[in-house]
């Protein structure tokens, strides 16, 4: 199989080892590969474990992105969550909460970047009004090709590893 993490289109590899007790997963960004060590699990554990796994590099990068970003543009936001969002790929409250959807990770990380900064300008700015995408233009020039980027590719990865999570909500 093959899945994204930050754009790169990884090769999952299996690898059983009796000494594991859990499943550990490893990205190398390098080789482009997944790495699932361990006692090899049946499909659904597979991907649940990935999901979790997903769910776990998303916190971190999406959380140095934020301290990164919110750095340049002097927004400062209340919580950060990584959540599983079906449709949307960042939220802010007006409480200046952010939320990000955990697959932002399998995006290229320009196009994570961009998901960080417009939800940061939301801080300042709750609309898509110009003066929106004028805050948005001041942090990150390029933000156009970045949020066509995501408008065309990024429907692919909202179903991504999906038949896992419905069992995760039934059971």
């Amino acid at each position: 199989s093959r899945l994204p993490c930050l754009g790169l289109d990884c090769r999952l590899e299996l690898a059983a080892d009796e000494s594991l007790k859990r499943l550990r997963i490893s990205f190398d960004p390098d080789a482009a590969v997944i790495r699932c060590q361990g006692r090899l699990p049946d499909t659904v554990s597979l991907r649940r474990a990935l999901v979790a796994w997903y769910r776990g590099q998303a916190a971190e990068v999406i959380d140095a992105r934020v301290r990164h970003f919110a750095g340049l543009t002097g927004f400062t936001p209340g919580q950060v969550r990584v959540r599983d969002q079906k449709r949307r790929w960042g939220t802010c409250t007006a409480k200046g909460s952010l939320s990000f959807n955990w697959r932002c990770v399998m995006a290229p990380l320009p196009v994570l970047d961009y998901v960080v900064v417009h939800e940061l300008c939301h801080l300042k700015i709750l609309d898509h009004s110009p003066h929106f995408w004028n805050q948005v233009q001041a942090v990150m020039p390029d933000y156009a090709a970045r949020k066509r980027w995501l408008k065309e590719k990024g429907p692919a990865l909202l179903p991504l590893l999906l038949d896992c999570e419905k069992q995760n909500e039934s059971g």
